[in-house]
């Protein structure tokens, strides 16, 4: 449904898709009330996405730093957004004394 109704708004989209160029990579939340694309007003294939709960990216993380080097180094991304929103459920979850040690 959702892709037929792209096709009928707009019947070179998935076209336009086939080579990302992209100037921006968000790094958010996961939470499914934070859109990144609706947020920033762009459509799919405008934004490269990386979500990790609370934003946080530890040195044990070998996801996050990956995804920022592709977006950089292939994709040619110039801008990095770091998104939080508020009434976070993994920041409130996380007391200050944990926060502080995960970010060692």
């Amino acid at each position: 449904m959702w892709a037929q109704r792209i096709i009928r708004d707009d019947p070179a989209f998935f076209k336009k898709l086939e080579k990302q160029s992209l100037s921006y990579i968000w790094i958010g939340c996961p939470d499914n009330r934070v859109p990144a694309n609706g947020i920033v007003c762009l459509l799919p294939g405008g934004l490269f996405v990386d979500r990790n709960v609370a934003n946080l990216i530890r040195h044990a993380d070998f996801n996050c730093p990956s995804v920022i080097q592709y977006a950089l180094d292939i994709l040619g991304v110039s801008n990095i957004i770091v998104c939080g929103h508020s009434g976070c459920g993994g920041e409130v979850k996380l007391q200050p004394r944990e926060i502080i040690r995960l970010n060692r």
